[in-house]
């Protein structure tokens, strides 16, 4: 899995975890990156939250190598403020009926 070191060093970030050693250096995008197999030591970069993350996906972000843009989910981006109805009878993801309104007693 890809992490990404969020401290970019130039020459990159070399850090050595049981023998391994990990060579953070810079993708396409510019994003310091290493390829993490290892579970115990992805959960300890990622432990580190100043340091390390998982790296966001290339085909996310830009276009993909061949230049088409990455195919799209099907979902539409909801409106900032608005509530995305989920469940029957009206109710929202939370489970509180959108029609509902509060009253003061």
């Amino acid at each position: 899995m890809k992490v990404e070191c969020k401290l970019q060093r130039q020459g990159g970030t070399l850090i050595e975890l049981d023998g391994v050693s990990y060579h953070f250096q810079p993708d396409s995008q510019g994003r310091h990156v290493a390829e993490v197999e290892n579970e115990d030591h992805l959960g300890l970069l990622l432990s580190i939250h100043e340091a390390y993350r998982l790296a966001p996906r290339a085909e996310a972000t830009s276009a993909t190598a061949d230049g088409d843009k990455p195919a799209e989910t099907g979902r539409k981006k909801a409106k900032p403020g608005a509530v995305e109805k989920t469940g029957e009878g009206g109710e929202d993801a939370a489970g509180a009926d959108a029609g509902a309104e509060d009253k003061a007693d």
